[in-house]
């Protein structure tokens, strides 16, 4: 049989029939570094003892197969090692406590139990384990040699003097013998006052004996007796002080079986006390918090949540509260607490505390203060009193959230209560508790607003609303949707959408969904598209609609807003038609102009086109939309209509011009925006003819006109104008060639004209082969030929300069 040697980690076997037990019991023990086995019987405990020899055994006294008892005595049959033997029972009365004694079993633990009476008696038995196994090394080692006994007394006590625990020894009278520091600490005697003196005379008291009858010699604070009548260790806890103890009693005999002395482990456990105490009052405050808020989910109003909450704080007995209290809300318009909820308020009370300002009498106080405010009588602050006012006190707290106070907490108290941090703490954890009910309260109440209100928009809206699921079913249909589809909701719940949708493109739906879904890429997300929907009736009409996504805990779901454009359609085809005609009644009218023009002056109608075909393709090769491209080609077939107001002979003239003659062709252009101005065109016709003569260093006319200043259109058409007029013939010159054109309007690129157009017309004629298409060829009459090289170059400089 091997050595017992003592281990830093203690084995603890559990025997006991319930999973629950060995569940708890391994959860705490294991956190205290513990080894903690199991076994169902007594006959699984023999043989775990077989493989693992256990410091502490819990042993179950009744159980299947082998109970406890039986369990013992083959235990002691079986196995000499040191093991400290803890019986468990939930029947003490059917217990047999001598015969449990005398079979070696240390102490008892009563089912329940707490933890801190389980984690006690394993600590108490291992240490007491190792005390005696300090104890009984050193008497062993004594025997063998002097000088190493000495020197173990020594280690012992030291051991002794410095344990973590209270250790004494008495003799079999109850005279103190040794009591090691701990227990001069915290008694406060010194050796001279307790050793040789009998304990009950020192720290216990008299007590009676049943066994002998009267008070003799019987401590009932260690219960000695118990010891003497069973041989067997006891143990009990009390106050002593401010601390609380435990004391466990072992009875030690001698060769002949008596009891010789007593040892006695004395355990400081008034830490455990006071967590026993926290966590009774933990339990407590959760208990009622999980009440409050059982309260709160009931579809009662607020002011009724909180007048139960009010009940149920009041009926708790440990507190000395009066069955007496109120809770006020804030009002936040006009900066006063109103009473909401009220307990045992009598008629003048009710009155007067109906409304309370902030600051005034103690409510109000810890309202525009946040903090609690205590009062153990009606004093000064307590400014609100009546006649019939009894004696009490107050605890007002503030019922507080996020910095902001919502409301206060009135409990009264009876006169003289002293300030009890164990009291506000429970109330504190009470107010924000309710803090948070008055809170949720609010926020449902705006969530149902919100919610009526959306349901109310989306009932009365013409437009129809639909919301499907990530299977592409229909999960929500409003009125509106009903009456454009028309599908009753009942009829279309959980139907695929594709129902709604021409067959032709269900296909796209499909596809679309199922991108949506794996890429999380959706193109109509927050896009208008138009589509076409499927009635009931098997009839399609045209639909606009737009799509959002959003995700909630069951799944991803779209919501779409769907608009029957069937009359805009209409309209829109109608305004196309009006559109057409408009367009060709003002080309009826720059056909008009550009006719009255050409029976005044024949060349300057032929330029105008010429011009309006250039200009257009200009406009094409800079990508302009195609609104400004039609407006430039319109407003190119007129824009020398003005010279309809210069007179013949001058138009014509085939010497050089005078001063005022130049002067009236130079106004044409105004000429033309004042024609023009009278019609109402979708483009800006009329400042482009005033404009065409513009340049871009302010050169130009008739305004003087810079850069951006004049518009792209009237940009286009002046380097179109230049461009025709210098590769034209003229009656009076002839033409002077397309190189000449090009190589002017590239020297004065950036200067005169814009870069961009003049790049794009150079484009045109260099890289895609423009021509005009219908050029005349002119022939030279007799008068013609009679002009020189001076008068040619004369006309050629009006020419550039009014680009006729």
């Amino acid at each position: 049989m091997r050595e017992w040697v003592l281990e830093t980690k203690y084995r603890i076997l559990v025997i006991d029939d319930e999973q629950v037990v060995h569940d708890v019991i391994s959860k705490h023990l294991g956190k205290k570094g513990y080894d903690v086995h199991h076994a169902f019987n007594g006959e699984e405990g023999l043989l775990v003892c077989t493989s693992v020899q256990p410091s502490v055994i819990l042993l179950d006294l009744k159980m299947p197969v082998m109970n406890g008892l039986e369990f013992l005595d083959k235990f002691r049959e079986q196995f000499s090692f040191p093991c400290s033997i803890i019986a468990v029972t939930g029947h003490a009365g059917d217990v047999d406590f001598e015969k449990c004694f005398k079979n070696g079993i240390m102490s008892f633990l009563h089912k329940p139990f707490s933890l801190y009476e389980l984690i006690g008696v394993i600590d108490s038995s291992i240490n007491l384990q190792r005390t005696q196994h300090s104890l009984l090394k050193e008497l062993s080692e004594r025997k063998s040699v002097e000088e190493k006994h000495l020197q173990l007394l020594d280690d012992f006590e030291a051991i002794f003097e410095n344990a973590p625990f209270g250790i004494a020894y008495l003799d079999c009278e109850f005279n103190i013998i040794k009591m090691n520091r701990f227990l001069y600490n915290i008694t406060g005697f010194q050796p001279k006052d307790i050793v040789g003196k009998p304990c009950y005379e020192t720290v216990g008291e008299y007590a009676a004996d049943n066994a002998k009858g009267g008070m003799e010699k019987v401590c009932s604070f260690c219960k000695v007796a118990e010891s003497l009548m069973t041989g067997e260790p006891t143990a009990v806890e009390r106050p002593m002080g401010k601390n609380f103890l435990k004391l466990t009693t072992i009875p030690l005999f001698d060769k002949d079986k008596s009891i010789s002395h007593f040892l006695e482990v004395i355990e400081d456990i008034t830490w455990q006390k006071e967590a026993e105490g926290k966590i009774v009052r933990h339990y407590q405050i959760q208990g009622t918090i999980n009440s409050i808020l059982q309260i709160s989910i009931e579809p009662i109003p607020l002011k009724d949540v909180l007048q139960q909450v009010l009940e149920l704080v009041l009926s708790i007995p440990r507190f000395s509260f009066q069955s007496k209290g109120s809770i006020h809300l804030v009002d936040d318009t006009t900066h006063t607490l109103v009473l909401c909820a009220h307990h045992n308020y009598s008629e003048p009370l009710l009155t007067i505390c109906d409304v309370i300002p902030f600051g005034r009498c103690l409510c109000g106080l810890a309202a525009s203060t946040g903090e609690i405010i205590h009062a153990e009588t009606v004093d000064e602050r307590h400014t609100i009193r009546y006649d019939t006012m009894a004696p009490h006190g107050h605890y007002c707290i503030p019922i507080v959230h996020n910095n902001k106070v919502l409301g206060v907490f009135n409990m009264y108290i009876t006169e003289g209560h002293k300030r009890s941090s164990e009291e506000e703490e429970f109330l504190s954890a009470i107010a924000n508790t309710i803090s948070g009910v008055i809170v949720r309260n609010q926020r449902n109440a705006e969530i149902r607003e919100r919610e009526e209100h959306f349901r109310s928009v989306v009932e009365s809206t013409k437009n129809a609303i639909i919301t499907i699921n990530s299977s592409g079913n229909i999960t929500f249909w409003n009125k509106a949707a009903e009456n454009m589809f028309g599908y009753t909701f009942d009829e279309i719940r959980s139907a695929p959408v594709a129902k709604i949708i021409p067959e032709r493109f269900r296909k796209g739906h499909i596809e679309g969904m199922d991108r949506v879904l794996k890429t999380g890429e959706a193109r109509v997300i927050g896009e208008m598209i138009e589509l076409f929907g499927l009635r009931k009736d098997g009839s399609e009409f045209p639909i606009e609609f737009s799509v959002a996504r959003w995700k909630a805990s069951t799944g991803i779901y779209f919501t779409a807003v769907l608009v029957d454009i069937t009359k805009r359609k209409q309209a829109e085809e109608t305004l196309a038609e009006s559109f057409e005609n408009l367009r060709k009644a003002l080309g009826g009218v720059i056909q008009t102009l550009s006719m009255a023009l050409e029976a005044k002056d024949p060349y300057t109608a032929g330029h105008q086109n010429r011009v309006a075909d250039l200009s257009r393709a200009i406009a094409i090769e800079m990508g302009l939309s195609h609104h400004q491209i039609e407006g430039i080609r319109m407003a190119g077939a007129i824009h020398d209509v003005g010279k309809i107001w210069v007179p013949s002979e001058i138009l014509s003239k085939p010497g050089k011009l005078h001063e005022s003659e130049f002067m009236l062709i130079k106004n044409h252009s105004f000429v033309g925006y004042e024609i023009l101005s009278t019609v109402e065109f979708p483009w800006p016709i009329d400042k482009i003819v005033l404009q065409h003569h513009e340049k871009l260093d302010g050169s130009g006319y008739p305004q003087g006109l810079k850069g951006e200043e004049i518009l792209i259109e009237a940009r286009i058409i002046c380097v179109a104008d230049i461009v025709e007029a210098m590769s034209s013939h003229r009656p009076y010159r002839p033409s002077l060639g397309m190189d000449i054109a090009l190589e002017e309007i590239v020297s004065n690129k950036g200067i005169l004209y814009d870069i961009y157009v003049v790049d794009a017309c150079l484009r045109l004629f260099k890289e895609k082969g423009f021509t005009f298409k219908d050029s005349p060829k002119y022939n030279q009459s007799p008068r013609q030929n009679k002009y020189d090289t001076k008068a040619n170059t004369n006309k050629l400089n009006n020419a550039v300069n009014i680009k006729a």
